[in-house]
């Protein structure tokens, strides 16, 4: 769980320290870079081949880190005109064929997702504000909203349900 990123330096700065061991060792081993564009570095002195052999190894595992926390990342960057949202979001690493993974329609597209479970006791229950948004019709989106807390019993630990004013884009 983890607050969204709106702020574009921001998003820079993380995507630099998260790609930074990778242009390291690109910056330090200008072999690795002729090897990964396809020259043929591995024709030199054996010493040299092993020495390469284990930069790439170390390279490969630094691009599969970079990769997964690129993709974890990736979830929590979002474009600063939905600022207002101040968004949190829950983020789990599934297999696609996942069993428990659920499907909802979306504007025609199928939106994968997987269901949270809130029965919880109320002490523990983590959220206390919901921004709804954007919509067609924020003030039913809203109101359909506060139905479903009351129904749920979590009403009294929700305190705040707003929707927000920012266009809905088409």
């Amino acid at each position: 769980m983890g607050k969204v990123e709106y702020d574009i330096e921001r998003q820079k700065e993380l995507l630099n320290h998260l790609l930074g061991p990778i242009q390291q060792i690109l910056a330090a081993e200008p072999l690795v870079g002729q090897a990964l564009a396809g020259s043929n570095v591995f024709d030199e002195h054996e010493v040299q081949r092993k020495h390469l052999h284990g930069i790439l190894r170390k390279f490969d595992v630094e691009l599969a880190t970079s990769a997964y926390s690129l993709m974890i990342a990736r979830a929590f960057l979002k474009d600063p005109v939905f600022r207002e949202e101040q968004e949190w979001r829950i983020m789990t690493m599934q297999s696609p064929y996942d069993s428990k993974e659920q499907y909802r329609v979306s504007n025609g597209l199928l939106i994968p997702y997987r269901s949270i479970d809130l029965d919880q006791p109320p002490a523990r229950f983590p959220i206390t504000r919901v921004l709804v948004g954007p919509s067609l019709h924020p003030e039913q989106a809203r109101n359909s909203l506060r139905r479903f807390l009351k129904n749920n019993k979590l009403e009294p630990y929700v305190w705040d349900v707003e929707a927000l004013s920012m266009p809905i884009r088409i």
